[in-house]
């Protein structure tokens, strides 16, 4: 069994940026030739390195594998997520790649996913052989900061799908997960002017192919994230539990100081 999280910024430490917190689980089985066990992926984008800790026992200190599992080779990297093979996904933030890796670190794949005319790719998660990620649009001179979608690629192909769009006065999303209620969560970071969780349940594989939008879909506004986290001026990852509780990490400009938000199912 691999359990793959997303990491996202977390706190600085001599001057460079440790990147530890996170924004979604995912579980799927591997049928590769590694041995059975629970795992975390870790990234730290700072340093261009996955870590892979091993997970078994949940009562001791986590084991990491590999010196480390990945180096220097994926630039910044954002999301992981796995196949049904038990192969593992990271996007390169800075090259805007996806990356393919085997569950030894073997890169399989250097873009397995044709990114089209789109920027970033960030946080993303599987199901099955579909893949789901946030990424960057291009944009008109008048939205210098850009927009973003949630996009999803066939693996086995590296074909576009397909893409929902939400439709904020500003868009700029980097968490992403699919709860336990089949509900997907992603955080809009558009740094000091507005952010907020968005929930969106209603949805399909078809609504992708019809590249549908919603305008509807924030779950945790601006004013209540300000109100109730120590530090609020970012909204980066997001993640969730069985119970239904959402976990989203908040920061402020050069990630000094950071803060993880817990709010329950109907967004208190």
């Amino acid at each position: 069994m691999t359990r793959s999280f997303e990491f996202s910024y977390g706190f600085a430490t001599k001057g460079l940026i440790l990147f530890i917190l996170f924004g979604y689980p995912l579980i799927q089985l591997s049928a590769q030739n590694c041995d059975c066990k629970d795992y975390i992926y870790l990234n730290d984008p700072a340093n261009h390195i996955i870590h892979k800790f091993d997970a078994t026992n949940p009562t001791a200190a986590f084991a990491e594998i590999g010196t480390p599992f990945a180096q220097g080779t994926i630039q910044s990297p954002h999301g992981s997520s796995a196949d049904i093979n038990g192969n593992i996904y990271v996007n390169d933030l800075i090259n805007k790649h996806t990356y393919k890796l085997s569950c030894d670190g073997t890169i399989l794949a250097t873009d397995v996913i044709d990114p089209g005319v789109a920027d970033s790719h960030f946080n993303a998660f599987t199901i099955g052989n579909t893949v789901y990620m946030v990424m960057g649009v291009q944009t008109p001179p008048s939205e210098p900061f850009g927009r973003s979608n949630i996009v999803s690629y066939d693996l086995c192909t590296g074909e576009r799908i397909g893409a929902l769009c939400i439709e904020e006065e500003r868009n700029r999303f980097w968490g992403l997960q699919l709860g336990a209620d089949g509900c997907i969560y992603t955080s809009n970071t558009w740094g000091l002017a507005e952010h907020s969780i968005v929930k969106i349940c209603d949805w399909s594989d078809q609504d992708f192919v019809d590249e549908r939008c919603y305008n509807d879909a924030v779950f945790i506004d601006d004013a209540t994230i300000r109100a109730n986290a120590t530090v609020s001026d970012y909204v980066i990852g997001v993640t969730g539990d069985e119970q239904g509780n959402i976990y989203f990490v908040t920061t402020v400009p050069g990630y000094a100081t950071s803060c993880i938000s817990k709010y329950d199912s109907n967004g208190v």
